[in-house]
């Protein structure tokens, strides 16, 4: 699709579908499928992977592990890095080109008792990426742009944050702030991990590999 909404501002053509991995029923297999490219929302950006890693979180949402499910279809990942390519309205502090990362964390109420005193991991009405919200296992994604982790300036997304070992999300005992102080920590390449990379299409077998403990380091997928 073209991203015509006025409200909408977008750098380039934005395709109509694009590919993503799905979980479609708990404990099967991804399946690589053709989806509509979402549009960005109010506070939202549309970013365009570059690259994501795979977390075991991811594994535990496609068995349906945990007591509350994320719901079928949706597309897992929360480590993902990207270009924003399109803005909703009132995206006021992001712009076309910026490098960001979606989060475990995709967002909160920002008005409960928790939120209000810098315990927003749990709020009740929190969303997460690749949970309950789709995520970063496709070549588009969408942020909330008070959530969305910025990549500093000067910083390699790929080489700096991705490949050496940034898990970019939130968790139950990480915030935002966290996530900002641990930011440039990583980028100056402090940490050294073994990584691979591989296509959307060996998802599957990047999963089993980590469920059966047959991964050395961190893998990420590439787009």
């Amino acid at each position: 699709m073209t991203v015509t909404e006025s409200s909408t501002k977008t750098s380039t053509r934005v395709p109509t579908n694009m590919h993503a991995a799905v979980v479609h029923e708990f404990g099967e297999n991804l399946t690589i499928d053709e989806v509509p490219v979402p549009t960005p929302g109010p506070g939202q950006a549309l970013v365009k992977l570059i690259r994501s890693g795979v977390c075991h979180t991811d594994l535990h949402a496609m068995e349906g592990d945990w007591p509350v499910k994320p719901s079928p279809p949706f597309i897992p990942g929360h480590e993902g890095v990207g270009e924003i390519v399109a803005l909703g309205a009132d995206a006021d502090d992001l712009a076309i080109g910026d490098l960001v990362g979606n989060a475990w964390l995709w967002s909160t109420c920002g008005s409960c008792q928790y939120c209000r005193t810098g315990w927003e991991t749990l709020c009740e009405a929190q969303q997460n990426g690749g949970y309950s919200v789709d995520g970063s296992f496709g070549q588009y994604m969408l942020v909330d742009s008070r959530f969305a982790v910025r990549i500093p300036y000067g910083a390699d997304p790929i080489f700096d944050i991705v490949l050496k070992g940034l898990t970019i999300r939130g968790s139950i005992v990480g915030t935002r702030q966290d996530m900002e102080e641990a930011l440039p920590f990583y980028a100056r390449g402090q940490i050294h991990p073994t990584v691979s990379e591989r296509r959307l299409d060996e998802v599957n077998e990047v999963l089993d590999e980590m469920k059966h403990g047959n991964i050395d380091g961190r893998v990420v997928i590439r787009y």
